[in-house]
């Protein structure tokens, strides 16, 4: 845990340092700020506003070495995570891109910053999940899989395998769509494509759950 804090740490200073010189050398004053739902540039803007992107890793780092529930570290190590990833993204779009005009589309597009990361941390999802903690609120939370602490269990072995499938799935559709380039059709496969996992996990402890129950209504009748 101690190294994981470290790297961190590390990633967030040294990403956050080096966007700084290249925002202070080598970023134009004017850069893309917004792009439309065809990823065509609709705002442009100083590139001071970078700024904010650029401490958000710091802020994220400062709340997780304060705060202690894991579910938020989680999220925050993932927010550090996709932050750093975006601002190194967007510096190298900045520093190397020659057309900055409004209409034209971004030379980045929403697939590589924004699906793709989703897609990882869907597979990381997966990994992590498998011994997560009994009605755990980052766990397939339902009045189904919370039936007994067994269903649970087992539930998640099941999550553990259909998430980390489910994120391969989605990274080769953002591979994919990077080349394509139709955001609103790749999202909505990215929520189709989710949706499937919950419902299985769902039907199958709805199977379990009936099993439970049914087995609870014989061994009580035994007892009476």
């Amino acid at each position: 845990m101690k190294r994981n804090k470290i790297i961190l740490i590390l990633i967030s200073c040294l990403s956050s340092v080096l966007c700084f010189g290249l925002l202070l050398f080598m970023t134009p004053n004017k850069i893309p700020i917004f792009a439309g739902f065809y990823e065509e540039i609709i705002f442009m803007g100083s590139k001071w506003f970078m700024l904010i992107s650029i401490f958000l890793p710091l802020v994220f780092m400062t709340l997780f070495l304060c705060l202690k529930n894991k579910n938020c570290k989680f999220i925050l190590a993932s927010l550090i995570i996709f932050f750093v990833y975006n601002n190194l993204l967007a510096f190298s779009y900045f520093c190397a891109g020659k057309n900055f005009e409004l209409g034209l589309k971004t030379e980045v597009p929403v697939s590589l910053s924004i699906f793709l990361p989703i897609s990882l941390f869907v597979f990381v999802y997966g990994v992590i999940i498998k011994n997560i903690s009994y009605k755990n609120k980052m766990g397939v939370l339902s009045k189904r899989t919370t039936t007994t602490e067994f269903i649970w269990k087992q539930t998640h072995i099941s999550a553990s395998y259909y998430y980390r499938l489910t994120g391969l799935v989605l990274f080769i559709v953002s591979i994919l769509f990077t080349f394509i380039r139709l955001p609103l059709i790749e999202l909505l496969c990215f929520v189709l494509i989710l949706i499937i996992p919950r419902i299985i996990l769902e039907i199958n402890a709805n199977q379990m759950t009936k099993k439970y129950l049914d087995m609870k209504t014989k061994y009580d009748k035994i007892k009476k």
